[in-house]
């Protein structure tokens, strides 16, 4: 707001006595203007009386010599806070963290007026601050303004003390340094004229669906993921859900079946289970946050048709063991790759030793295409299932595209070894495959780089026996996108996450009874609950269905042991080797404050 200043300043003198001022940080492109009242720096010792902040004032523009005051404003140069956390002794490696902060400026000190100076500080500050009795908390701090009141100096003692929590708050609020550890896994896709040349090259053609061009984009890359991961068949559908779909149904799996699924994993994976007329079976964790094969092996029943794995935040299961289960009992064995796509385990692509892997491809997987899925499959009669799961309209022999399916054959004209049958369209478009040929050439690099990450992390951390790291079978398959410490104490996490924070580095727990995710089968009220898009209550009541299962919100109190105590780091192909090495030190800093 722009008003009169000689109207404003004696105004703001005659109600309070203190000055103070406000960290803002530089505004981005097309937020809207914070509504401020800016005091010229000529104007600002009106406000306190003289000579004390008359020597602040000096003392402070000293503290940063970058300030312009002919400006108006002051900041702060990289350089000056290098120096800075140098003398203050404010980051064990201040040269990595300016390297990590790169060459923006910090933020902006904009002389304000009120009883305090509101400012932004790391945790260990704020808590000494209180301590001390140098300043209270932000009145409505409990509901997210995080700010820390600091009483203005009033003596030679105070200005030492607010120039130093001065220049902690401009270290700790500057914009660069908040974004500049890219390590929020969204932040790790990569797009190029190669994707757009793509699509564009599609929308000339007119032929946008595979309807139009059997020989088109999405079969180009069924044939090319095939190859790649070593498979005899994929299908390209609309989403993962849709493939977790047509693959149970592929298999046969459907009223009077039981599927054990993990107690941590996406919601779709119990609901594509509840999709095909099935019973999901919830099976508790264990360290490697995958189903625990004891576990599992106690939930098996008469009605028992699938273990159904899942492959989390880019780390493989326990897939021997679970496979062993799986032949001992002479079930299926399917796995939810979606959050593990171009993961491996022991030198197979995840997905491919069962008898289906599916892959999702949204804006949350290692590959993008916008929203996809993928089945893929040694087995023909699980591939001519999903086949038929997916394309309703498809029911005479000739419409499989068999020559690119099924290179023994001469003849395109081949008759199905399986029945068709209807169930719905979850086609992929032909955008969806051309942007998958892209992207598939870029995974096995974009992998390479986030293992290297991760293991240069887990090289540099410190081990305690404050916390244990996830169990990972082949640390060598792991995608590399996440690292997950299990803390020994749950009170200690809040305190974890907020030493975390105070570094600006993005970490989760993965379950809390406070935030709703659907990723812990403690939220999944409408499956808790056998809710039912029938008055019948199916799946669950069935006639098919002999068995009998119940569910309740702690009815894995393993796991959700495990998962309260987990705290999940990520890596994206963003990073940089500086990024990880301040990373892993804020951790290991953390740690030992605990």
């Amino acid at each position: 707001e722009k008003q009169d200043l000689n109207y404003i300043i004696p105004k703001m003198i005659s109600e309070t006595a203190r000055p103070w001022a406000s960290f803002v940080l530089p505004q981005r492109e097309g937020e809207r203007p914070m509504t401020q009242r800016i005091i010229p720096h000529s104007q600002l010792t009106q406000i306190a009386p003289e000579p004390l902040f008359a020597e602040f004032r000096e003392r402070l523009f000293k503290a940063f010599p970058s300030a312009n005051v002919e400006k108006k404003t002051s900041c702060i140069s990289v350089e000056t806070a290098e120096a800075l956390c140098l003398k203050e002794g404010l980051h064990s490696n201040p040269a990595a963290f300016m390297k990590v902060a790169g060459s923006r400026e910090f933020a902006h000190l904009h002389p304000h007026h009120d009883t305090s100076m509101h400012v932004n500080l790391p945790i260990e500050v704020e808590e000494e601050v209180l301590k001390k009795g140098w300043g209270e908390r932000h009145p409505k701090w409990d509901v997210g303004v995080k700010e820390t009141l600091l009483y203005a100096p009033r003596n030679q003692a105070e200005i030492e003390l607010i120039l130093k929590i001065v220049t902690i708050s401009y270290w700790y609020a500057s914009d660069s340094f908040k974004v500049s550890i890219p390590n929020n896994p969204l932040e790790g896709r990569v797009f190029d004229e190669k994707e757009q040349e793509a699509v564009l090259e599609v929308i000339k053609s007119g032929l946008m669906s595979r309807y139009t061009n059997w020989e088109g984009k999405v079969s180009q890359f069924e044939k090319k993921v095939s190859k790649h991961l070593g498979v005899n068949h994929a299908l390209m559908v609309s989403t993962g859900s849709a493939a977790m779909i047509a693959g149970l149904m592929g298999l046969g799996i459907g009223p009077g079946d039981e599927v054990i699924v993990s107690a941590y994993t996406w919601i779709s994976t119990a609901a594509s289970v509840i999709a095909v007329g099935a019973v999901p079976v919830i099976a508790e964790i264990d360290d490697s946050l995958g189903m625990d094969p004891l576990a599992v092996e106690a939930k098996i029943t008469p009605q028992t048709k699938c273990l159904f794995l899942t492959h989390m935040a880019g780390v493989p299961n326990r897939i021997d063991a679970l496979l062993a289960v799986a032949k001992k009992h002479n079930l299926f064995l399917v796995e939810d790759c979606c959050q593990c796509v171009g993961g491996k385990y022991k030198g197979k692509y995840v997905g491919t030793q069962g008898d289906a892997g599916f892959w999702s491809m949204n804006h949350f997987k290692n590959i993008c295409v916008g929203e996809a899925g993928l089945v893929y499959t040694n087995s023909r009669k699980v591939f001519e299932g999903s086949w038929s799961a997916t394309e309703p309209g498809f029911q005479e022999p000739h419409t499989l595209p068999s020559m690119q399916r099924f290179p023994e054959t001469k003849e395109f004209f081949k008759a199905w070894e399986t029945d068709h049958f209807v169930h719905t369209t979850a086609r992929a478009s032909e955008m969806m495959g051309a942007v998958g040929l892209i992207q598939l050439d870029k995974m096995d690099p974009q992998l390479d780089l986030t293992r290297a990450l991760k293991k240069q992390f887990l090289s540099k951390l410190v081990s305690s026996p404050l916390f244990s790291l996830q169990h990972v079978d082949d640390p060598e398959g792991d995608c590399g996108i996440s690292v997950t410490l299990i803390l020994a104490n749950a009170d200690h996490v809040p305190r974890f996450l907020s030493l975390l924070a105070s570094s600006q580095i993005m970490a989760r727990p993965i379950f809390t009874p406070k935030v709703r995710d659907s990723s812990v089968y403690y939220w999944w009220d409408s499956i808790l609950e056998k809710k039912s898009h029938h008055p019948t209550g199916y799946p669950w009541k069935d006639p098919a269905y002999k068995g009998s299962v119940e569910y309740s919100k702690n009815m894995c109190s393993k796991s959700l042991d495990i998962l309260g105590r987990a705290v999940m780091l990520s890596f994206s192909i963003k990073m940089t080797s500086e990024h990880v090495d301040y990373m892993v030190d804020s951790v290991n800093k953390a740690i030992s404050t605990l």
